[in-house]
């Protein structure tokens, strides 16, 4: 299924395959750290983040893309929620409690 971008939730798919590769090689998470993605659309880059951390959180407000991430990866921990109204100290990740962090 593909869906089309909405300009109100302010969204662009990320598609390049190289850059994927890239932002996911670039992450060098601390064994506990928590892997969360925020807006992750249909999975481009949540394919390959959810490979290498099978606990990680996705946040999406989109139902649509929702559905896709639901039927292309059961086991993902998608979370219906706009980032800027989440209680970071509400979040776990696998056995880890998320702290919130300071601005």
């Amino acid at each position: 299924m593909s869906i089309v971008a909405k300009k109100s939730l302010g969204q662009h798919f990320l598609v390049d395959g190289n850059l994927i590769r890239k932002i996911v090689a670039s992450l060098e998470p601390h064994p506990g750290d928590p892997v969360i993605e925020i807006g992750p659309g249909t999975g481009a880059l949540t394919r390959s983040l959810y490979a290498r951390h099978p606990d990680m959180i996705a946040l999406e407000v989109d139902l649509r893309a929702i559905e896709v991430l639901k039927r292309d990866m059961p086991g993902l921990d998608i979370r219906h929620q706009d980032v800027l109204d989440v209680d970071w100290g509400g979040h776990h990740v696998g056995a880890h409690r998320i702290r919130p962090w300071r601005r």
